[in-house]
């Protein structure tokens, strides 16, 4: 069980905008396949920005290495070029208006909680792939996170 919540962490899936198939229940496959009890993220936002529960709230994640007990994990679906591999800001508006709201309902229930994109917390990731912090200072109502 998570006990607090200082951070609320944005990832993406790491495929291509073309995988419309991906969304939680193909993920929470991908993550049983590495040996995880089930999805590591709370939330996954599909490439036609529906919002889909993964863990509940209450519980730890399995998203970002040694914060899981402090972190709200979010996927957007989405992130790579056609190869899989290769970076790419391929989101929806569609997607970064579900993004949106299910942020500020979180940051209502946990105002302390910092938003962070992955790679903020491990370097070695480019997740999610876009500048979370510019993307907040649009939305001037979650910067002050």
């Amino acid at each position: 069980m998570r006990k607090f919540t200082n951070y609320i962490v944005v990832h993406c899936s790491a495929s291509p905008a073309s995988a419309v198939h991906v969304d939680a229940k193909e993920i929470d496959c991908w993550h049983r396949k590495k040996g995880w009890l089930k999805i590591g993220y709370h939330f996954v936002i599909t490439r036609d920005a529906v919002l889909q529960k993964g863990r509940n709230l209450d519980e730890a994640g399995a998203h970002v290495a040694g914060r899981n007990h402090e972190a709200i994990g979010i996927c957007l679906v989405g992130g790579t070029k056609d190869d899989w591999k290769t970076p790419e800001d391929n989101f929806t508006e569609e997607q970064s208006t579900t993004l949106r709201a299910l942020l500020c309902e979180l940051c209502d229930i946990y105002p302390q909680a910092k938003i962070v994109g992955h790679w903020e917390l491990d370097p070695k990731k480019a997740c999610p792939v876009f500048d979370i912090k510019g993307w907040l200072a649009a939305r001037p109502y979650l910067n002050s996170k």
